[in-house]
């Protein structure tokens, strides 16, 4: 009766599938819509035509094709409907879920906030550069008593040049993937989360590490206040104000109680909003509106 599926894994389906009656749903994570349309502009003017045909086609079209989208935040719903100009009541806001594994992490207070986290991916989207830049200001103000490890699959060598050219690279590892052990091991020490991304879907690393009781530094940007909570368990600094950033780090260190306790109001709040459960319930009746009804009017 219907696909749902990632447009990576379906970009060409909803023309053929459509002529077979089949409904077709996408769900939508891409980090921006905004971002993915207009890099075409950063090309010469071939290119961008080239590119902007390619994005009407196998984008903009399709996803305007679709019986239902499942967006993974408010933030992304709007950008299908103001970028990409799906129709508004097509567009389901469902989050994601977080592991039960992420909830079973101990946590105790600390004397001090000293060990810092980013997991994911290391690209300069991901705000890895913001983080590294943001960690050498604090050190210029005479915090040094700190590390910082760098979890995840990306430029390895590159944010270890980073370090290094902001005088912080004794303070600073850099790792691969990890196995869920280790990752929960990494999770299990850090007491404060730097994660700036410069734009999220959702932002599943950032739910993860509240998951795990852990408070956060991050920007406003994306979706990412629709996860975390600004000052009750999170500091969110405006996007790019790299100082900003340093300065939100500075107050967690300065105030451990208060950081310890909004690692576990973060904890709290993941556990309540975000799910699989709820996720699941959420497509399930988007489905079954768009095949018994054909709209997925008053789906939650």
């Amino acid at each position: 009766d219907m696909v749902l599926s990632y447009y990576h894994e379906a970009a060409f389906l909803p023309s053929f599938l459509k002529s077979k009656n089949i409904k077709f749903g996408y769900i939508s994570t891409w980090q921006s819509y905004e971002w993915a349309l207009n890099s075409y502009k950063r090309d010469g003017p071939i290119q961008n035509f080239k590119k902007k045909q390619v994005n009407l086609r196998f984008i903009i079209k399709p996803h305007n094709q679709a019986d239902i989208l499942f967006a993974t935040s408010q933030f992304t719903r709007d950008e299908l409907i103001n970028v990409v100009g799906v129709d508004g009541s097509r567009v389901v806001v469902c989050p994601l879920g977080v592991e039960p594994k992420f909830y079973k992490i101990p946590r105790s207070e600390p004397e001090k906030i000293s060990n810092f986290i980013f997991f994911g991916r290391i690209v300069e989207s991901k705000g890895i550069v913001d983080a590294i830049k943001a960690l050498g200001m604090l050190a210029a103000r005479g915090f040094t008593d700190w590390n910082f490890r760098v979890v995840g699959q990306g430029k390895h060598e590159w944010a270890r040049n980073l370090a290094n050219e902001h005088g912080i690279a004794d303070q600073v590892s850099v790792y691969g993937p990890v196995d869920d052990e280790k990752l929960e091991h990494e999770l299990k020490r850090a007491h404060l989360a730097i994660m700036p991304s410069h734009s999220e879907s959702f932002g599943l690393s950032i739910a993860e590490a509240q998951a795990a009781g852990i408070p956060l530094v991050a920007y406003e940007a994306g979706s990412v206040p629709e996860v975390v909570e600004n000052g009750v368990t999170a500091w969110l600094a405006p996007f790019r104000e790299v100082k900003q950033l340093s300065e939100c780090i500075e107050e967690a260190i300065r105030d451990p109680k208060t950081t310890y306790q909004a690692g576990l109001a973060g904890r709290k709040r993941v556990k309540e909003m975000f799910t699989w459960e709820k996720t699941g319930e959420i497509m399930l009746e988007g489905i079954q509106k768009v095949c018994l009804n054909g709209t997925v009017k008053g789906v939650a």
